[in-house]
């Protein structure tokens, strides 16, 4: 069995997320990812190869979802999981610029969903993600009590 570089590998709540926020922040392009979502995905991107690996979808995946999202121009679109806000920032700028009206990011864990706004807030994306922080369960019934599911089907 081949050894494993564990410093590598993505876990739970071991800081990752913070550390990338740091990381932006703290770029020297910083100015160049304000309300740009291509260039704070590369940005993200570069933090997962380079410095410590993100659970989240990746550029050549979210093209495609990205491309059907262009070619569908959902009106609502919701995720579970939002992790950092990466598919949200991809996902939700691809449905904005196909028109739609609104995508929402259920994330269960505080800290992520802080990355995540703050991230989504930098990309300019802010007025057009909202992120619900709660199990998934509780957001759903939420949105279905708010007549917000229905709204989005209709």
């Amino acid at each position: 069995m081949e050894a494993t570089d564990l410093s590598r590998q993505p876990g739970p709540d071991d800081g990752r997320e913070t550390e990338l926020l740091n990381y932006i922040y703290s770029l020297l392009n910083f100015d160049e990812l304000r309300n740009s979502p291509t260039n704070l995905l590369a940005a993200i991107s570069m933090y997962s190869t380079e410095c410590k690996r993100l659970i989240h979808i990746g550029p050549r995946k979210g093209a495609q979802i990205a491309d059907k999202i262009a070619e569908r121009k959902p009106y609502v679109m919701f995720e579970l999981g939002g992790y950092v806000g990466y598919s949200a920032i991809l996902f939700g700028d691809a449905v904005r610029r196909a028109g739609g009206q609104r995508y929402i990011s259920l994330e269960i864990n505080p800290i992520h969903a802080a990355v995540a706004k703050l991230l989504i807030e930098l990309a300019g994306l802010e007025d057009f993600i909202s992120i619900i922080i709660a199990p998934a369960h509780l957001s759903l019934a939420q949105l279905v009590h708010d007549n917000l599911l229905d709204a989005a089907f209709t």
